[in-house]
């Protein structure tokens, strides 16, 4: 394959540089490499996501057991 040809996104048929992950124009994934790495980001978002859910949880049940024993007012509003 040519450097001078583009590489042709599948999705919008934009021409890229040969060296490209993703698509220009539309951010489409270009490479195999580059779907691993989207894959994997995406994994790591979804813990780090997961682990603030739970983390929260934690605080909301803390702050419910000091409402109920009386070592916290419970504010509504």
């Amino acid at each position: 394959m040519s450097t001078l040809n583009p590489k042709l996104c599948p999705n919008c048929n934009e021409g890229n540089t040969q060296d490209a992950k993703f698509c220009s124009h539309c951010r489409m994934v270009l490479t195999y490499d580059a779907y691993n790495e989207t894959i994997d980001e995406k994994d790591k978002k979804d813990k780090e996501f997961d682990l603030l859910i739970k983390k929260q949880e934690n605080f909301e049940r803390l702050i419910q057991s000091l409402v109920d024993s009386g070592q916290l007012k419970a504010s509504v509003g």
